[in-house]
């Protein structure tokens, strides 16, 4: 009956030791923020963004999924980045789309804009953080 307990006891040492590890890799981690922005700012990761602009503007998703699947394919064809698209390019794709729309291709205003309970918002990632800081700090204190 007790030899199923002990795979229980073997994850618990496990996670206990990696994260013990985790916590020295994070103490001695060196971030280079400037080449993580850019990284993260790459135009093909947020370019759901501009299906939700024309979802937005009444488009179903499906349908502007597909819009912007066809500009992703026309830059690619083009040798260009998606930012680097016309306007007229743009509104030959759809006519809902607005001079200025690629503006939706930032990764700063693309977490600004997710505000739900949850999401990646720096607001609620701040959020979060101080309620685990709270509540970790109350576990230390038992």
């Amino acid at each position: 009956m007790q030899e199923d307990k002990e795979p229980v006891f073997d994850s618990a040492d496990t996670l206990g030791t990696s994260l013990e590890i985790l916590a020295e890799m994070y103490s001695a981690a060196q971030w280079d923020s400037a080449r993580m922005e850019a990284a993260a700012n790459d135009a093909l990761l947020v370019a759901t963004d501009l299906a939700d602009y024309l979802v937005l503007k009444g488009l179903p998703f499906r349908d502007a999924h597909a819009v912007v699947g066809k500009l992703v394919a026309l830059s690619a064809a083009q040798g260009v980045t998606l930012r680097e698209l016309s306007d007229e390019a743009m509104q030959a794709a759809s006519p809902l789309f607005e001079t200025g729309a690629l503006a939706m291709l930032d990764a700063r205003r693309s977490l600004a804009v997710r505000q739900a309970e949850g999401a990646p918002s720096p607001e609620r990632v701040t959020e979060r953080l101080h309620w685990w800081h709270k509540h970790l700090t109350e576990a230390e204190t038992m």
